[in-house]
């Protein structure tokens, strides 16, 4: 279901990555984001986005977050990157099955 991710998005992860995306698949439970397992050329990641103008910085506070978690925590998931296009965010992290 590649194309259940808006184009802007794709486009955006394999520029800022250099990964190809080859597949996805929505994981249930959110209400406000859009998210679910994306496969690349190279593994496995976890991708997210909602509307920018709606949620702004969003992302940027969710990546801050783990980040610090991170470094208490052995389970959080590696933040791989954070992105906006004209019309969504989003947030590549470190798929943990």
């Amino acid at each position: 279901m590649l194309s259940s991710i808006p184009s802007q998005i794709v486009e955006s992860v394999e520029t800022a990555t250099g990964k190809k995306i080859t597949n996805f698949s929505f994981s249930s439970g959110g209400c406000i984001n859009k998210g679910g397992k994306l496969a690349t050329s190279t593994g496995f990641f976890f991708l997210k986005w909602n509307d920018l103008k709606k949620f702004p910085g969003m992302f940027m506070a969710e990546a801050r977050g783990l980040s610090l978690l991170r470094r208490a925590t052995v389970s959080v998931p590696e933040v791989v990157h954070v992105g906006n296009t004209t019309e969504f965010q989003f947030i590549l992290l470190e798929h943990i099955e």
